[in-house]
């Protein structure tokens, strides 16, 4: 049908002039899954020389080979159910390069039935950064804790001594006022 053509011609070309970090997905029936276009900022995320590189990377299995192996269920899971476990269509997932390095990766997934067929669009956004961010500070909480639990019972007396000195406390605990450095009364 005429229409249809021109109709996903017209599709494939506003696919092609987005900008975003990106892959489109044909979902076959059989779920195999073949590439039809990657975005250029993609195919750079991806430490690919070209676009082309990076389709021939991701096509067939190599989409899920290029996720990383304890977060590929999420991902098939994602395409056959076409949402995730909490119901959203965003999944933070490691994608692995061609050369083994790990990126993170927040992925919103798009599902586009028409023309009969059904794609997916998955955008990308790099969080390698905040990964790592968020690791430095779980790590600190963690040794704040496990030095909060070592510290003995006169240490810790001492310490709410200190932090609590200059308020005064009603007989149901609550803090009535307190007095700053120059001796002010505040309420």
């Amino acid at each position: 049908d005429f229409d249809d053509q021109e109709s996903r011609v017209h599709f494939l070309r506003a696919v092609s002039q987005m900008n975003n970090n990106g892959i489109l997905l044909l979902q076959h029936k059989d779920t195999s899954l073949s590439v039809v276009y990657v975005t250029q900022a993609f195919s750079d995320m991806m430490g690919c020389s070209s676009t082309e590189e990076a389709m021939s990377l991701m096509d067939g299995d190599g989409f899920f080979l290029s996720t990383h192996e304890d977060d590929r269920h999420l991902v098939y899971e994602m395409l056959k159910n076409r949402s995730g476990a909490d119901g959203t269509t965003d999944l933070t997932i490691r994608k692995v390069t061609p050369a083994g390095n790990i990126i993170w990766c927040n992925v919103h997934y798009a599902f586009i039935d028409e023309f009969n067929e059904h794609y997916v669009y998955c955008t990308y956004a790099d969080v390698t950064v905040y990964k790592k961010y968020e690791a430095q500070l779980q790590s600190i909480y963690t040794s704040l804790g496990d030095n909060f639990y070592k510290t003995d019972e006169k240490t810790l007396v001492r310490m709410q001594a200190n932090l609590s000195k200059d308020l005064v406390e009603e007989s149901d605990g609550t803090v009535e006022f307190s007095y700053g450095f120059e001796g002010h009364k505040y309420s």
